[in-house]
């Protein structure tokens, strides 16, 4: 559906603590070609910024990393030349891996990104809100909600490697 906000309902909300692993997989089709959707994201509200957040933005991949109170923030996006286009209103697989070393993101599974940065990848994400499916728990951003189909979302509190998922 559109932009609708499904929350993860979990007893500890998906806590990612300092230098936690961690993959997410997520498979999503659309053809909204709209300047950012976000397909999954947790964020901790005005305040007490501290996100995780996997969206496409201006029609190709976007991972963010946000650290207490945004003071260290990583926005990764898709290279335009290179990157995979992914509006097309076809099934994509949009895989995050996270260990201690790294951040990779996998598109239909390609290596889009490998980012290494300790010291923005590996902050303090916990937060008492749930997950957000589709959009983002923020008001301010309550405009730029998926508009598709979102399918198979699978989270794992480990890094697992791109073999292991397909």
């Amino acid at each position: 559906g559109k932009g609708q906000n499904l929350l993860s309902k979990t007893e500890n909300a998906m806590i990612f603590k300092n230098n936690s692993q961690f993959t997410i997989s997520i498979w999503f089709k659309t053809t909204d070609k709209k300047n950012r959707q976000f397909l999954i994201r947790k964020d901790g509200g005005d305040g007490n910024r501290r996100v995780i957040s996997m969206a496409i933005f201006q029609n190709y991949s976007q991972l963010e990393f946000c650290g207490q109170g945004c003071s260290t923030y990583i926005e990764l996006n898709a290279n335009q030349t290179t990157a995979k286009y992914l509006t097309d209103g076809n099934y994509h697989n949009m895989i995050a891996i996270k260990n201690k070393d790294n951040a990779k993101l996998y598109i239909d599974g390609v290596l889009e990104y490998d980012f290494t940065n300790e010291t923005l990848i590996n902050g303090d994400f916990s937060n008492i809100h749930n997950i957000s499916i589709g959009n983002s728990p923020r008001n301010f951003y309550q405009n730029q909600g998926f508009n598709g189909t979102i399918d198979e979302i699978s989270i794992y509190s480990k890094a697992i490697t791109y073999q292991e998922i397909q």
